[in-house]
């Protein structure tokens, strides 16, 4: 329903996106696979080849603690170390909601993708580092990141002084409908707030309207 929803040109490839990395792998066959070299060949060369594939197999299962358990056994007693291990070990961490050691350990991954930046963006946020998280979010929609339209949502809802209509200075007038009407209420100007009203459709419009009214 979501890739055929053509009035949201972003939501059909994000979704396309998501099924991918979903559908790459039957997950209970990986699952099951690593489990048994893990379990059973532990004098292999396929065992230590195994720890961060079955790791990854267990995070994207939500068996985050699974995850941590092998991920930390790979760093501390094997001394493999490197982005994948710190991204899993970062993400595990975010997920369980230990928003501390997710920050400790994403900043230490070297080539930051959008999931990294996305964790540490919303990590910094619950820990009351509010400054570090704007200015992530900020990064995120400047270099135009896969969903960085949530990004920029997010943005303004951190920065909703109103009053300045530069809040977003450096970045790209939003496509959204949604975000447009998020911008220029934000900002408060009115002339803006009718050009955006013109130009956009739907429940936005009449929501925009009715605090034009």
């Amino acid at each position: 329903k979501a890739v055929g929803n053509m009035k949201n040109p972003s939501l059909a490839p994000a979704t396309l996106y998501l099924i991918g990395r979903l559908s790459s792998r039957n997950l209970d066959i990986s699952s099951m696979i690593y489990r048994e070299i893990l379990n059973k060949y532990p004098n292999t060369p396929y065992y230590r080849s195994s720890l961060l594939p079955a790791a990854e197999t267990f995070f994207l299962q939500g068996n985050f603690p699974a995850a941590l358990k092998i991920l930390r056994y790979a760093r501390e007693q094997l001394k493999i170390e490197c982005d994948e291990l710190k991204k899993l070990i970062g993400l595990s961490y975010f997920y369980m909601g230990n928003y501390k050691r997710a920050v400790k350990e994403l900043l230490s991954v070297r080539t930051k993708d959008f999931e990294v930046l996305n964790a540490l963006s919303y990590s910094y946020f619950k820990i009351g580092e509010k400054k570090k998280s704007i200015a992530i979010l900020r990064e995120i929609v400047r270099r135009k990141l896969p969903f960085h339209n949530i990004a920029f949502g997010r943005l303004i809802f951190l920065l909703k002084e109103p009053g300045s209509s530069d809040f977003l200075k450096g970045i790209s007038y939003p496509e959204d409908d949604l975000l447009k009407a998020m911008w220029v209420s934000v900002a408060g100007n009115v002339k803006d707030m009718k050009k955006v009203a013109g130009e956009i459709h739907g429940i936005v419009k009449v929501g925009l309207l009715n605090i034009l009214a």
